[in-house]
């Protein structure tokens, strides 16, 4: 059976979102499957989130890694910021400390 175009396209990305210094409890990880773009490592990437909301803080802090050891697609951004519930030009974005209000 041959392969579709879009099997063929196929990534493996890590995704892992860690609590902050201090904070018990565990680091969630999960493998994302889709194309190389960063519009679709994104969108696999909310999905995954929306999926664990409930074990997560928006200060926890998300990276979305290559396998293959190339630079990270997303590194080190707190989920309020990769959720865009802060812009990350800011300086408290990073951390996460910083949450915008919703409308």
């Amino acid at each position: 059976m041959a392969e579709s175009s879009i099997e063929r396209k196929a990534k493996y990305f890590w995704i892992k979102i860690t609590p902050p210094p201090g904070i018990e409890r565990p680091v969630l990880h999960g493998t994302l499957i889709c194309e190389d773009s960063e519009a679709q490592i994104r969108q696999e990437a909310m999905e995954f989130i929306s999926a664990n909301l409930e074990q997560l803080e928006m200060d926890w802090m998300i990276e979305v890694l290559r396998p293959s050891g190339a630079p990270p697609v997303c590194g080190a951004l707190s989920v309020a910021a990769f959720l865009g519930r802060v812009d990350p030009a800011e300086p408290h974005a990073r951390s996460g400390k910083r949450m915008a209000t919703c409308d």
